[in-house]
């Protein structure tokens, strides 16, 4: 994986204080105490440094739970759902019911691909997204390579533009609606995982229609994994 650019001062700087520290163990062997004593705390101090650097880089962007958005109200509504025991996951197109939990993991043929994990905060986004290949790693809605921040039109979205792919999005629209699209991959796979907003649900062996539902709450809780058969089960 290519280094991100940000870090190459941090490098710089970590790879000249090992040279100079190397240059005061010389000093040492040939018996300058003076000079090594000096090389010793400058490099001392060029390695102090770039751990410093290297920690306020990590925790510049702070990350922040998306929060559910007000419910639009709706009366006489014949088919709303009096039901709050289940969550609807709107996958580009593509709606899939399933068993409220507080946590909603993904997969392809066993591999975890998307964790939406909620607490009393908010919700919490862990993927790795792309085009042709990875080239954003979210974890818990911080984008952790590259370190950028993830832009957020509201505090109840966050949106990623990606080359050549399916833009990545996640929406907390309402407390039991979470609206997903993006290119996805499951660790060790180079085959993606598309939710399409206009479109369905695409994987390598299958595909959700858009405009349909997939109604997995009768399996209950657990995973749910996208096999090579086609299927869309819950693992538990």
């Amino acid at each position: 994986m290519p280094m991100n650019p940000e870090w190459l001062p941090v490098l710089a700087i970590l790879l000249g204080g090992m040279f100079v520290c190397g240059a005061a163990l010389q000093s040492f062997l040939a018996r300058k105490a003076g000079r090594g004593l000096a090389l010793s705390a400058a490099a001392f101090l060029m390695i102090a440094f770039a751990f410093f650097l290297a920690r306020e880089h990590s925790t510049q962007v702070r990350a922040v739970p998306l929060t559910p958005a007000s419910p639009a109200t709706t009366t006489g509504s014949s088919d709303e759902e009096p039901d709050s025991t289940s969550m609807s996951l709107h996958l580009g197109d593509l709606i899939v019911k399933v068993v409220r939990s507080d946590r909603y993991a993904m997969s392809l043929d066993g591999r975890r691909f998307l964790e939406l994990a909620m607490d009393r905060k908010g919700l919490w986004v862990t993927c790795d997204v792309g085009g042709s290949h990875v080239s954003g790693h979210i974890r818990r809605n911080r984008l952790r390579f590259p370190t950028e921040v993830i832009p957020r039109p509201d505090a109840h979205t966050l949106v990623l533009g990606i080359a050549d792919a399916e833009p990545f999005r996640v929406r907390y629209a309402d407390p039991r609606t979470i609206e997903v699209t993006g290119t996805f991959f499951a660790k060790d796979r180079d085959d993606p995982v598309i939710f399409r907003r206009g479109g369905g649900v695409h994987w390598t062996g299958g595909g959700g229609a858009a405009g349909s539902t997939l109604d997995l709450r009768h399996f209950g809780k657990g995973r749910i994994d996208f096999d090579k058969s086609g299927l869309v089960r819950i693992v538990p």
